[in-house]
């Protein structure tokens, strides 16, 4: 009988395991260009503000993504813009727009690679027109025209198509309801 070495046996159960841990590729929006907070603030009554569409745990190369943004009531979408203002033109195309459904491809000097961390792929410029600001979410969600449920990225080299989760953003300062039943209840327990 033969005897599989210790070491054997634990190096393949961490290479099993590993793609288990991997973590999944995310669109979210932020309205803070420093990315560090996933909720959004009421703007100004008539003011503008940048929304920050960003591509996170996304670990190739990217060449183009496509997804939809469903923006909060009393949040007026505008127009799309580049990633930054650094960008003249050439180094972009899309077709569509965010609030419908909306596909991004980048021109060879630009694309980004998603293993050195969260990129913003798309800002949108927004309105707040003061009539209401409403604890509602906004989420990045997939392109309907081309039937996805879900946004999606493309690898560059092989244009292998990628599936990513749409996260949900939320304005800060929102009350949570709480019933003196049930839950509530529950909740009051350790205050």
């Amino acid at each position: 009988m033969s005897r599989i070495p210790v070491c054997t046996v634990l190096l393949l159960s961490i290479v099993v395991t590993a793609p288990a841990a991997a973590q999944v590729a995310y669109f979210q929006a932020y309205t803070d260009p420093a990315l560090q907070e996933n909720v959004y603030h009421c703007g100004t009554s008539g003011t503008t503000a940048q929304v920050f569409i960003v591509l996170g745990n996304a670990d190739v190369r990217v060449s183009a993504v496509d997804f939809h943004v469903d923006y909060p009531p009393g949040m007026v979408w505008l127009t799309d813009l580049p990633p930054d203002d650094n960008y003249t033109g050439t180094e972009w195309a899309t077709i569509g727009q965010s609030p419908t459904g909306i596909a991004i491809a980048w021109a060879n000097c630009c694309m980004t690679d998603g293993s050195e961390g969260p990129f913003v792929v798309m800002r949108a410029l927004v309105y707040w027109p003061g009539s209401q600001c409403p604890c509602s979410g906004f989420t990045v969600g997939g392109y309907a025209a081309l039937g996805k449920t879900q946004p999606s990225y493309v690898r560059d080299g092989d244009f292998a198509e990628f599936s990513a989760v749409g996260r949900t953003s939320y304005r800060s300062n929102c009350e949570t309801a709480v019933e003196p039943s049930t839950w509530g209840r529950v909740k009051s327990l350790y205050r």
